[in-house]
């Protein structure tokens, strides 16, 4: 894969592991701002599917994150103004990054390959080739005027 193809890759799967909507990633701020108070049964839902990733070894690392997001807690602290609702801009914004979750979230984002070696079966060469049969015939005769 070329470097830049590769960097491009690693930024949308940050991307995507920041927009997981759980407690205080970015998907986090996104669930709340959508689904107030109901963001902690969609959470719930995202740390189970993680968590369960992880024991079905599609990718030992959800086991990782799962547990960091339990470290870090799936509740999302209150605004300063509950009171004002999301305009309709801001609503499709929230409904984009949602999209973009789920565009680049990928259930095994790491995978290790070991290169395949083709292996051949050895086949001896003859013990004579036209080069060596024109050098043991004294020279090569296209070279000669």
């Amino acid at each position: 894969m070329h470097p830049i193809g590769f960097a491009g890759w690693i930024g949308l799967l940050v991307t995507a592991m920041n927009l997981l909507p759980v407690g205080q990633l970015d998907g986090g701020h996104v669930s709340y701002t959508l689904f107030g108070e109901r963001h902690i049964w969609i959470g719930r839902v995202a740390l189970v599917a993680m968590l369960s990733l992880g024991f079905l070894r599609w990718w030992d690392g959800w086991l990782v994150w799962g547990l960091l997001l339990l470290f870090m807690g799936l509740r999302h602290p209150p605004p300063l103004d509950p009171y004002t609702p999301l305009d309709a801009k801001r609503r499709f914004m929230g409904w984009l990054m949602l999209a973009i979750l789920a565009v680049t979230f990928i259930p095994i984002p790491f995978s290790i390959q070991e290169p395949r070696v083709r292996q051949e079966r050895f086949q001896p060469q003859p013990a004579s080739s036209p080069l060596v049969e024109a050098r043991a015939q004294g020279g090569f005769p296209w070279l000669s005027d």
